[in-house]
């Protein structure tokens, strides 16, 4: 029997249907975001090419506005501010309007004070510096003189003093050692006609006393050419030359100073200190014999040279007495007043002479320990060991003086009285020309030293060197006509120079003149 329901195909799987559906989906989807970033991104662009051109029209803004300015001339009135660039959102503003520069008060400039006048100032600094008999100069007051100092460095620039006010406080500068400002003060008051010569003193003791002995040395010379001579120019002359360790120029300057009496005591006793250490033992009797009285506190350096003298005289007792009450005496405290050191021995020097003092006497054994303990008081400084060589070569020990000579030509080079004592020694030992190289040594340091001429004869005496050996009399005897008797008493001179021919080197000498 056939079935009445008509037939019925197969559904194909359902698999295949549902995969198809969701690529269609899934291809919807992504069109979507894709459409979706599109849109994002079109925006993004669009908003930076806004913001381009609104960075742009900033820019064209803020150019336009310098060129106004660089191009506007200069007012008194502060710049205004620029506005704001427009933002892309919102219209330009533009800049508040600037009331008109005549409108506005000008704003003064301040003004620099006036310097003091010239009156006020010379009087002040009058009153600041003031001589004084024992280091030249006193501050009265010297809070208030470096006040001045500072108002006269401030104020000169603009200043019209006188050439003396310039030049009175360019002393107090210098005083003060302000250098700078001291040497800027005298130049003003050259350019105004004021010679300054005191300037050239100040400065010359002032940088002696600080040990600046070539800088000392060229004002010192300019003292002496501005002040014509003067004796106080000549003495600080010497003092330099002296400090620069030329004792022979130092030697002409104290031969130059005839007139001593010109000299306050102070100075005379800066006198004698030269004398002493360029053994002029005359000179410093005569400047001894003028010093009747001198102020208190200079007392100890006027008894500290008459022991000197009186230990060369031989008058040993006076002197240690002296001597021993120097060495016991404290020394004063420093007066800020005075703007350099009192004169005055230390202690190191009492007991050099104390020493040299006890070998004139004969005390040779305390005199060794004198000088031991003087030398331990300051090993750098030569007097001791050039004293205790003396003692030795005295006493006929030359080898053991021999060191001691050494051991002060080695912390003073240019001590010639040293030289001459190996030289001394050497002649002793026949060792002729070895000494002549140590005399030629001397004679090089100082030229004036009349003693080094007459070894030097001796020494060609010595080698029958007649010509070489009267050309050195000659100078000897011009530098200290004393020497002749002694030359006529030498035997080595007596074998080569009759008593007449001495004779008649001594009238040959410069300056000389038969007996």
């Amino acid at each position: 029997m056939t079935d009445p329901r008509p037939s019925v195909r197969p559904a194909a799987p359902a698999s295949r249907a549902d995969a198809v559906e969701r690529l269609y989906v899934y291809w919807i989807v992504s069109t979507g975001l894709l459409l979706i970033l599109v849109v994002i991104l079109a925006l993004f662009i669009r908003g930076a090419v806004h913001e381009a051109r609104a960075l742009a029209r900033r820019v064209t803004v803020l150019e336009t506005a310098l060129g106004e300015r660089a191009a506007a001339p200069p007012v008194t009135a502060a710049p205004r501010e620029l506005a704001p660039p427009p933002a892309a959102t919102r219209p330009v503003i533009p800049p508040p309007a600037t009331a008109p520069a005549a409108t506005r008060p000008a704003v003064a400039a301040p003004t620099t004070p006036p310097a003091r006048p010239d009156d006020d100032m010379r009087a002040a600094a009058e009153a600041a510096v003031r001589r004084d008999e024992v280091t030249g100069y006193l501050l009265p007051d010297p809070a208030a003189a470096r006040a001045l100092v500072r108002t006269a460095s401030e104020q000169a620039a603009r200043a019209r003093w006188s050439g003396a006010t310039f030049a009175r406080l360019a002393v107090l500068a210098r005083l003060l050692e302000r250098d700078a400002l001291a040497e800027d003060l005298a130049r003003r008051a050259v350019a105004a006609g004021e010679p300054a010569h005191e300037f050239t003193h100040v400065s010359a003791r002032s940088l002696l006393c600080r040990g600046r002995a070539a800088e000392a040395l060229v004002f010192a010379r300019q003292y002496v050419e501005r002040s014509d001579g003067a004796p106080a120019a000549i003495l600080v002359l010497a003092e330099a030359l002296l400090a620069t360790e030329q004792p022979g120029a130092a030697t002409d300057a104290v031969a130059a100073l005839t007139d001593v009496r010109a000299l306050d005591a102070a100075e005379r006793l800066r006198l004698g200190r030269v004398a002493l250490a360029l053994e002029l033992y005359p000179t410093l009797d005569r400047v001894l014999g003028l010093l009747d009285t001198v102020p208190q506190p200079l007392t100890a350096e006027r008894n500290f040279l008459e022991a000197v003298s009186l230990a060369r005289r031989e008058r040993t007792v006076e002197a240690l007495a002296v001597l021993d009450y120097l060495a016991a005496e404290a020394p004063p405290a420093a007066d800020a007043r005075r703007p350099w050191p009192v004169p005055r021995p230390d202690a190191y020097e009492v007991a050099v002479w104390r020493g040299v003092t006890l070998m004139y006497a004969g005390q040779m054994e305390s005199a060794r320990e004198a000088l031991e303990a003087a030398a331990q008081l300051d090993p750098g400084r030569p007097e001791a060991y050039y004293f205790r060589g003396m003692l030795e070569a005295n006493a006929g020990r030359p080898d053991v003086a021999r060191n001691y000579l050494k051991n002060a030509l080695a912390g003073a080079a240019r001590l010639a009285p040293a030289w001459e004592a190996l030289a001394t020694l050497d002649l002793d030992a026949d060792q002729v020309e070895i000494a002549l190289q140590s005399l030629a040594r001397a004679v090089e340091i100082n030229p004036r030293r009349a003693t080094a001429h007459f070894l030097r004869a001796i020494a060609h005496a010595k080698l029958s060197q007649a010509e070489p050996a009267a050309a050195a009399l000659r100078v000897a005897f011009q530098l200290d006509p004393t020497l002749l008797s002694e030359a006529q008493q030498a035997d080595v001179l007596k074998r080569l120079f009759t008593p007449a021919q001495l004779d008649a080197l001594a009238a040959e000498a410069p300056g000389g003149s038969a007996p």
